[in-house]
């Protein structure tokens, strides 16, 4: 039995463990002085945290350091999977950096089946992170959080991607729970009876993670004179610029510019980015888990193409630094 416990849980190992634990030691100097963060970077790090814009998928937008003892998994999971790979450049010693993009890197691995066939390589990276945690932080910073990132991916392999075990959805539906709740006396009681009227009523209750489907389709297309919206299958696009970058399956970075109706289907209308490039070399190129940085130069487009729908990857999340522009996947979209 002890074999089908999950231990990958992504909210609690991962979120509110391992990244929590880091970013607190980040901002506290608790775990090191080396890569404590200084009264300037703080600074910095909460404005630039205060000006992202998520794409609509992501629904919690990030609150400033000064806030962080009231952050929920999903701002430490928007951190993980995006923010940090961006602002800890500029923050962070490169010793320290690169160990945190080992574990960037592992994670984003098996936090999709697109890269189902390199989970060992992930295996690999979290050894690698596991191992230099306690060189850089020390062993009394050793918790068993840090030790079962080395059972990741066999859960993985057996089960299915990250956030696919995640509680995520079980946390989500305590709130339903919660607001069942008309009084402080007898809770349980109280939950009983109103799981039970819901069960003999007609009202059924559903609650899912995200969707997923092997065909993407596009729903609705809304036009006005200032926006155009795009409600496909699994993600919205708008010509919002949180909103409209996608990645090709031939790798070319696409930024929507309108939604053209060619007799049978719905067409995107957009420039490419001619030239991209990768954001980091190690532990292996950026490009090779399809994350690029590009120019912020308007020159750096190519002339209006149409494109189709089943083309696009996936959506990309684009956080400026600095005179570039920095896309990954939506992990959800990828496709």
């Amino acid at each position: 039995m002890i074999e089908d416990v999950i231990v990958s849980d992504a909210l609690h190992l991962l979120e509110l463990g391992v990244m929590r634990r880091l970013f607190n030691g980040w901002r506290t100097g608790s775990m090191t002085k080396r890569a404590k963060w200084s009264t300037t970077e703080k600074a910095e790090i909460s404005q630039f945290l205060e000006k992202i814009r998520f794409p609509k998928e992501i629904h919690r937008r990030m609150r400033p350091i000064e806030l962080a003892s009231l952050w929920k998994g999903l701002e430490y999971r928007n951190f993980l999977n995006y923010v940090g790979l961006v602002i800890l450049k500029d923050c962070l010693t490169e010793k320290y950096y690169q160990h945190f993009l080992v574990l960037f890197c592992a994670v984003r691995i098996c936090s999709s089946e697109t890269y189902k066939h390199i989970l060992q390589v992930a295996k690999d990276l979290f050894i690698e992170f596991i191992n230099s945690y306690k060189h850089l932080y020390g062993l009394e910073f050793l918790t068993s959080n840090v030790h079962n990132l080395c059972h990741v991916v066999d859960e993985v392999s057996r089960f299915g991607s990250l956030y696919t075990l995640s509680a995520y959805p079980f946390e989500n539906y305590l709130h339903s729970i919660k607001r069942m709740l008309h009084a402080g006396p007898l809770p349980l009681n109280q939950i009983a009876n109103r799981l039970t009227e819901l069960t003999n009523s007609a009202t059924s209750i559903i609650f899912s993670d995200t969707c997923q489907t092997n065909t993407r389709t596009v729903h609705a297309v809304e036009k006005t004179e200032s926006k155009i919206t795009i409600t496909l299958t699994d993600f919205i696009l708008s010509t919002n610029f949180e909103d409209k970058w996608v990645l090709m399956k031939d790798l070319s970075i696409v930024c929507l510019e309108n939604a053209v109706n060619d007799s049978l289907d719905w067409k995107l209308k957009g420039r490419s980015i001619l030239n991209k490039f990768d954001f980091f070399d190690k532990p292996f190129k950026s490009s090779y888990i399809h994350i690029f940085s590009a120019s912020r130069g308007k020159c750096n487009f190519s002339k209006e193409k149409l494109y189709d729908i089943s083309c696009i990857m996936c959506k990309l999340v684009a956080i400026e630094r600095k005179r570039e522009i920095v896309f990954i996947p939506l992990i959800h979209t990828l496709a």
